[in-house]
C-alpha cells in the first residue's frame, strides 16, 4: 500500500505541474491511470489472495505482495566515509570536502561533494535511488517547480518521485540547516536528473548509479 500510495503522490505532483501544458499534461494524465489501473488490478488480486485463497504463479505473487523495500545496506567503508577522505571512483580520485545529511522521518542519507569544478556529488543512502550514486552539476532552464519532463543534452528525464527532507550542510563555513525541495526525474536510460530549490537558488545535478565495487575509501588519518 505504501509503494501505490508513493506511485499515485508522484503521479499527482507530476500532473499538477504540467497543469496548462496540453502535451506534457495528457502525458501524466495517461501516466498516472496506467498507474492506478495497475494498483486497482493489484489490489483486487491480493483481495482474491486473502479472502479467497486464489492461488497465483510466483511472478504474480511477489508482485501482489509487492512492499517498498529498504535500500541495501552499504560496505562498512562508505558507511563510515567523512569529510576529508579520498576516495577512488571508477578510477578517478577524489577528496572529500563538503556534506549534505537528508533526513525525512526515520530515513537518513548523506552527499557528500568530491570536486568544484565541474562540481560532482557522491550520494548514499538515498531512499529514491537505492544505490550509490555519482551526480553532477548541469546547466538546465529550471522553472518552480520544475516542468514534469526536461531534457539535458538530448536526453529525456520524467519526473518520478518529489520530496521535502530537512538538511544539514556542512562545509569550510561550519554547520547550516534548513531544507529542500528536491525532485528525482528519471530516464529512459536510467539516469537520474536530481533537481533541488534550496529558497535562494535550484540545482540541477544528472547522475547515473555506480557499483560500489567501484568505489575505494582512503580514511583520513
Amino acid at each position: 500500500l505504501a509503494t501505490g500510495v508513493d506511485q499515485v503522490s508522484a503521479g499527482v505532483d507530476t500532473l499538477a505541474s504540467a497543469w496548462g501544458d496540453k502535451v506534457q499534461g495528457q502525458t501524466a494524465i495517461d501516466s498516472l491511470v496506467k498507474t492506478l489501473a495497475t494498483l486497482n488490478t493489484r489490489f483486487d488480486q491480493r483481495r482474491d489472495l486473502i479472502e479467497k485463497g486464489k492461488r497465483l504463479p510466483p511472478a504474480e505473487l511477489a508482485s501482489v505482495l509487492q512492499v517498498k523495500a529498504p535500500p541495501p545496506a552499504l560496505p562498512k567503508a562508505l558507511a563510515g566515509l567523512k569529510l576529508g577522505d579520498a576516495l577512488e571512483v571508477e578510477g578517478e580520485d577524489y577528496l572529500t570536502t563538503a556534506q549534505v545529511t537528508y533526513r525525512s522521518g526515520d530515513t537518513r542519507w548523506t552527499s557528500f561533494r568530491l570536486q568544484e569544478q565541474p562540481e560532482r556529488w557522491l550520494r548514499l543512502g538515498d531512499p529514491q535511488i537505492g544505490a550509490p550514486a555519482l551526480f553532477e552539476r548541469v546547466e538546465v532552464a529550471i522553472e518552480r517547480p520544475p516542468a514534469p519532463m526536461l531534457t539535458v543534452e538530448g536526453e529525456i528525464f520524467s519526473q518520478a518521485i518529489q520530496a521535502n527532507p530537512t538538511v544539514d550542510v556542512t562545509g569550510p563555513g561550519g554547520v547550516r540547516h534548513g531544507t529542500v525541495q528536491a525532485w528525482y526525474l528519471r530516464s529512459g536510460a536510467g539516469n537520474w536528473l536530481l533537481i533541488e530549490d534550496w529558497g535562494d537558488v535550484v540545482q540541477a545535478n544528472r547522475g547515473q548509479v555506480i557499483d560500489p565495487d567501484l568505489i575505494k575509501v582512503y580514511p583520513k588519518k
